[in-house]
């Protein structure tokens, strides 16, 4: 099964799981959303994952990706866990860098080690994040590190990997009804909060009151 990596990068778009996963449908993902455009549109398109497509049985065209009034976007996930050759394999959340591809966030066992995935369930309570959690608000410039692998049967499979920042918009919450933030009053008490975390430096952001 052939396996690459694509970087594809774009402007954030409600980018609020790459903490905590999202459970809705029945499936826990970490997930990570983009407005794209011109090559890294094209660039998209061209890797072949199967991903963010519009429906053609709601009138859509299957060979574009859904928009929104800012443009064409995709939403790229990273199973909390995964059927693999028949074993059960267990993913960390996202790795986040800065700009200079520095580690931002990441995930290390009782050894200081990087990890990534694992099968022993009981190595999750081994597992602490490094870094402290930050807000990243909709318009900051992310790129996304994807892997590209084939399916038996829907083409081409993707997992979020990471995020590197390139220019983060900070995010203030103001409400929980103010449904055009990136991230909710609750998403950000839930991920400033646990005892597993180490901090590291945080980066330089920018305030700005648009998405784009």
């Amino acid at each position: 099964m052939a396996t690459s990596y694509l970087n594809i990068t774009g402007k954030a778009r409600f980018i609020k799981h790459v903490y905590t996963t999202d459970d809705a449908f029945g499936a826990s993902k970490y997930k990570a959303g983009l407005w794209l455009e011109g090559k890294e549109l094209e660039k998209f398109y061209a890797s072949g994952v199967q991903a963010g497509f519009q429906q053609l049985e709601k009138g859509g065209d299957p060979t574009k990706l859904k928009e929104d009034e800012y443009g064409p976007y995709v939403v790229l996930s990273r199973d909390e866990m995964k059927m693999i050759n028949k074993a059960l394999v267990y993913f960390t959340p996202p790795y986040i860098k800065a700009k200079d591809m520095s580690y931002l966030v990441q995930y290390v066992d009782k050894d200081n080690q990087v990890i990534r995935q694992y099968q022993d369930i009981n190595k999750k309570n081994e597992i602490r994040r490094v870094g402290e959690p930050f807000l990243i608000g909709n318009g900051s410039l992310v790129e996304l590190n994807v892997c590209v692998f084939d399916t038996k049967t829907k083409g081409k499979g993707h997992r979020l990997e990471g995020l590197r920042i390139l220019d983060l918009i900070e995010y203030i919450p103001q409400s929980k009804e103010d449904t055009t933030s990136s991230v909710s009053e609750e998403d950000h008490q839930n991920i400033n909060t646990g005892s597993n975390e180490t901090n590291m430096v945080t980066p330089v952001v920018k305030k700005k009151v648009s998405p784009f």
